[in-house]
């Protein structure tokens, strides 16, 4: 008899896949990698996946705020030189 939530190999592979698209987000693409983090983190935590999920859940949120104060600070320059 098991107690507890039990940890399904997809949940394993969500948080995997999670925590590789949060850490290729820092540096590629981030507002696409940073929803993918953000919807396998999701998926991988409800069925036991971990602390790879977490980590990618949170990396995938990095991603995104990262993505819009950069996006913000390019308009702004714009209108600096223009």
């Amino acid at each position: 008899m098991s107690y507890g939530p039990t940890r399904t190999p997809t949940a394993k592979r969500d948080g995997t896949i999670s925590l590789v698209c949060g850490i290729v987000g820092l540096f590629f693409i981030g507002i696409a990698f940073g929803i993918a983090a953000i919807v396998f983190g999701v998926r991988g935590r409800r069925g036991g996946g971990g602390g790879q999920a977490t980590a990618g859940f949170v990396l995938g949120i990095i991603d995104i705020v990262l993505w819009v104060i950069g996006l913000a600070a390019w308009h702004a320059n714009a209108y600096v030189w223009h």
